[in-house]
């Protein structure tokens, strides 16, 4: 198990896809896009995985994750490469933080964690998630409009129940 968990990590990080951002000379995929977005926000979302922020903390750190997705995603989606280990913004530290947490769970620094279902449910919780960070004027000072949130999940049934129409059958007795 541990060797299938191992191999489908080093898949995930080691693989080469047309992101624009790179880490120590790895691309990011979009599957490493969509896991740091879920883990940051995981972490901003949970309860008790940040010592029991409270309502001001937890509202510090929305506009900061927001933020830092937003940034990403643009530069993953840039047609410049951007190596984060050269970047020095708040953004990209925060983002370098992010995938060296990942990086030690990977590698079994947090033992009781199981890994290859934390990564699952970032993927899957990155993949919905919608980021947005403007900053505008409201007469002579800045104005900060932001969303970090999740799209719906879809309803896998409802295709289900289209697709496959009622039917009987005779029952011989």
């Amino acid at each position: 198990m541990k060797k299938l968990i191992l191999i489908a990590v080093m898949f995930c990080f080691t693989c080469v896809a047309e992101a624009e951002v790179t880490y120590n000379n790895s691309a990011l995929s979009d599957l490493h896009v969509n896991t740091v977005k879920g883990l940051l926000y995981d972490i901003a979302h949970s309860e008790g995985v940040v010592s029991n922020p409270s309502k001001e903390q937890t509202q510090k750190l929305l506009p900061k994750f927001s933020k830092a997705v937003v940034w990403l995603n643009e530069r993953h989606n840039s047609s410049k490469t951007y190596k984060l280990e050269n970047l020095h913004s708040e953004e990209a530290k925060l983002i370098r933080g992010v995938i060296a947490t990942i990086t030690d769970i990977v590698q079994g620094k947090y033992p009781g964690l199981l890994v290859k279902k934390a990564l699952d449910h970032w993927t899957k919780i990155g993949s919905r998630v919608i980021a947005e960070y403007t900053v505008g004027l409201n007469g002579t000072t800045p104005k900060i409009t932001w969303k970090f949130e999740l799209k719906p999940e879809e309803n896998k049934t409802q295709n289900l129940v289209f697709r496959y129409g009622p039917s009987a059958e005779e029952i011989n007795q």
